[in-house]
């Protein structure tokens, strides 16, 4: 019988030592970054954004008037383990992937390669920095998946969304809150929560300083849009809905250009997401789009009955 030499299990203890460590300090970070603002000035909190964002994603738009950060498309690899938690899914996921590749889902190479038989999958975020001193960073990822024979990658929604996504966005939305952690406040308690389409509410605030109740209403929004509820959006648009300055007002109309579009929807998610500010009446969707001189979209949310709908969503001159 061969007995094996007690120095040899030591530093396998010492590593799952290690990756335990990790693991728990991951979930630590991760739950006081869904839990933080910071108090920091705007260029400060944008660019350490940027820094963290840049070094998982290198390729990226950024528009600091904004204050969004738009990644590239990058090819990922991932893990189909099945864990649906956070962390172990992150832990997961870094192992077996975490350098992304630059690869654009809209510029496909041949299938004469064997390997390329197979389906591709490719990830991009959306960085938001929103609110007012003390800040809120807002991230939102998006999955796609190209097929072979395929021109274009397709966008995952819904029950379609894969698992890695969340690991993904988590691993991005700790890295954002290492490089901000001096800066962290406690979040305020969210008296409601919003529902997006994995489940995971969404803090009201997100949306500006704007009435609880068109906060949930915009919330309502952005979850049919997110799931493509044709539905449930309908019941939050205004039947006189104003969706074009030269077009007759109408619910039905609108609804049939925007389906009709495939980037009007992501568009009025997009303006409500970005934060809203409220007058009197109603409430505009982006901030900025209260401006005189603004140009593109703006969605606007109006008292109608007992709540809140959406009464136009018309681009810019």
């Amino acid at each position: 019988m061969t007995t094996r030499p007690h120095r040899t299990i030591a530093p396998r203890i010492a590593v799952a030592a290690l990756l335990l460590l990790a693991a728990c300090g991951n979930k630590r970070d991760l739950r006081n970054a869904k839990q933080s603002i910071y108090d920091a000035d705007f260029a400060v909190v944008y660019n350490e954004a940027m820094q963290a964002v840049s070094g998982l994603y290198p390729r990226f738009d950024e528009d600091p008037g904004s204050g969004i950060i738009k990644t590239a498309w990058h090819q990922v690899t991932y893990s189909n383990g099945g864990s649906e938690d956070a962390a172990s899914t992150l832990t997961t996921n870094q192992a077996t992937g975490g350098q992304a590749g630059a690869a654009s889902p809209t510029q496909m190479p041949g299938t004469t390669n064997s390997n390329q038989l197979y389906k591709r999958y490719f990830i991009r975020f959306d960085v938001a920095v929103v609110g007012g001193r003390p800040w809120r960073v807002r991230i939102t990822g998006h999955a796609s998946e190209w097929s072979p024979g395929n021109a274009i990658a397709a966008e995952l929604r819904g029950a379609a969304i894969p698992h890695w996504l969340a690991g993904r966005t988590d691993e991005l939305t700790i890295a954002i809150y290492r490089r901000l952690k001096a800066y962290a406040r406690p979040a305020p308690v969210a008296e409601a929560a919003i529902v997006n389409d994995d489940e995971a509410p969404i803090d009201p605030s997100v949306f500006g300083a704007i009435p609880k109740d068109a906060a949930a209403a915009a919330g309502a929004i952005v979850h049919a849009i997110d799931v493509r509820d044709p539905v449930a959006l309908r019941a939050m648009v205004a039947d006189d809905v104003i969706w074009s300055l030269g077009a007759p007002p109408g619910a039905e109309a609108a609804l049939a250009m925007w389906q009709a579009d495939g980037t009007a929807l992501d568009a009025l998610a997009e303006a409500l997401r970005t934060g809203c500010v409220a007058t009197s009446d109603k409430v505009v969707c982006p901030a900025a789009a209260s401006a005189a001189t603004f140009t593109g979209w703006r969605a606007t949310l109006g008292r109608r009955g007992p709540g809140w709908k959406l009464v136009e969503f018309v681009r810019g001159d």
